[in-house]
């Protein structure tokens, strides 16, 4: 687990330089190759998962892959939900992203 002054640390020595954050972690011995690699996986999956549940706007043709990957990135950057980001970015609905979900988990949908 990294901490707070680690982290500063390294983004501090970041603005001298032109590595990447991970470099200068693995460099300052911050974390092992091994255990940022492990890091950068998770990440990669969770994105996966993530974006899983909203596949059928894809499919339906309501969004394109790249749209619903864009829409994963930008959430993740500004902490919000993907739904968010394409409902208002992404013309969206609301009713396709509730079709969606309730296909998804398979439970009714309202449509309220």
């Amino acid at each position: 687990m990294l901490t707070q002054e680690q982290v500063a640390f390294v983004l501090d020595q970041q603005k001298y330089t032109k590595k990447k954050l991970g470099a200068l972690l693995v460099e300052q011995e911050v974390l092992t190759e091994t255990s940022l690699v492990k890091a950068l996986y998770q990440q990669a999956q969770s994105t996966k998962r993530t974006a899983s549940r909203l596949d059928e706007l894809v499919t339906t043709q309501r969004v394109n892959q790249e749209d619903l990957d864009a829409a994963t990135l930008e959430a993740r950057k500004t902490h919000r939900s993907v739904e968010s980001v394409l409902i208002e970015h992404y013309d969206v609905s609301k009713k396709d992203i509730g079709k969606v979900l309730s296909t998804f988990h398979k439970l009714p949908f309202s449509g309220l």
